[in-house]
């Protein structure tokens, strides 16, 4: 991440989250809920600094399994037929977790469900069962 974007963010998490952390109330308690971790109703920047450096080890962990899974020369990077089976992995994984009844098509009423669920939409190949909070 560029260091003006990264600021940016800091600066962006340390004067939002703490005035929606509150209002953040999703399923699970919503993503500042989860982020403040000493429960004060507020998120601070030791928080705000250990929910990023949480996230950026994730991101490695799935760029480590995205090499291990299709790097099928073991070259260290996806060329472009590669990055390619990888999207087609995606989209087959989305299309069947959308296809509740395993009919070989997406009911609009499977697609409205999986929409509500954060099935498919907004989740990545990693197996996170989280839906995106909004």
């Amino acid at each position: 991440m560029k260091p003006i974007v990264r600021t940016a963010s800091v600066l962006f998490a340390l004067i939002a989250l703490p005035a929606v952390a509150l209002a953040d109330g999703g399923p699970r308690g919503g993503r500042a809920a989860r982020v403040d971790t000493n429960g004060d109703g507020t998120v601070d920047a030791a928080e705000c600094q250990a929910a990023f450096a949480g996230r950026k080890a994730k991101r490695e962990a799935h760029h480590k399994e995205m090499l291990a899974k299709f790097d099928k020369n073991r070259d260290g990077v996806l060329d472009d037929s590669e990055r390619a089976a990888a999207r087609a992995a995606h989209l087959d994984q989305m299309f069947a977790r959308l296809d509740a009844n395993h009919d070989g098509s997406i009911s609009r009423a499977e697609l409205e469900q999986g929409m509500h669920r954060g099935r498919g939409f907004g989740r990545g190949m990693h197996g996170d069962d989280t839906a995106p909070t909004r």
